[in-house]
């Protein structure tokens, strides 16, 4: 794999890649925060999450790896707080629960590849099953959900992403189409999208932004 592909998604929760940090690597961002050991493994967490009441982390451990192909395996619990469905964030991509006297787990396992089919082009998938439980939700509850993102390296540190998402399949909760621009120079990452989102509550739209440092 080529260097300078994307190593995260910009869509919180279900979009991720194959590919891994480096070795004491530290990559510090207000969508991400993680450190690298062996280049096979990560630990990091979501840092604006917690100031919406959404305490979360993660671990990521890259499973195969050939030629120009990476696959991972992450698993990221996070805890939503009562309250936390006020914040406008988790309006829009964390939870429709009515949440403000009750906690909710969010325990999403996810499979994501990466494969460089040509020098500026790389395709990145995620697999993710989302669980749910809580007192509103008694049982385990899971979702399935797929996102694909292709990365066109138009340039030398600047990339462009076409984004897809389908989340529910044959019980269909939402589906997600989104543009983004990475710009990743040495140690600066940035990455500026606008996603439309297609639920059975309505379509809403809007951007998202990552920034960060990779030590």
């Amino acid at each position: 794999m080529a260097p300078g592909f994307s190593f995260y998604g910009l869509y919180p929760l279900w979009e991720n890649t194959g590919n891994m940090l480096g070795h004491r690597r530290i990559f510090i961002g207000n969508n991400w925060l993680a450190v690298g050991f062996a280049h096979r493994f990560s630990l990091g967490l979501r840092p604006t999450s917690f100031f919406f009441r959404v305490p979360n982390f993660d671990f990521k451990a890259l499973v195969y790896e050939r030629a120009q192909l990476k696959v991972s395996m992450q698993l990221a619990p996070s805890l939503v707080l009562p309250g936390a469905s006020t914040s406008f964030t988790t309006n829009n991509f964390v939870s429709r629960f009515d949440d403000n006297h009750h906690y909710l787990w969010l325990l999403p396992l996810s499979a994501n590849a990466s494969w460089q089919l040509l020098d500026e082009l790389c395709l990145h998938a995620s697999l993710t099953a989302l669980g749910a439980f809580g007192k509103q939700v008694p049982n385990l509850q899971v979702t399935l959900g797929l996102t694909v993102f292709a990365e066109f390296m138009a340039w030398k540190y600047h990339s462009l992403m076409l984004h897809l998402g389908e989340t529910g399949f044959w019980n269909h909760d939402l589906a997600m189409l989104g543009a983004s621009y990475r710009f990743h120079w040495k140690w600066i990452e940035a990455q500026l999208g606008y996603f439309y989102r297609f639920s059975v509550n309505g379509n809403q739209g809007g951007f998202l932004i990552a920034l960060g440092v990779l030590l």
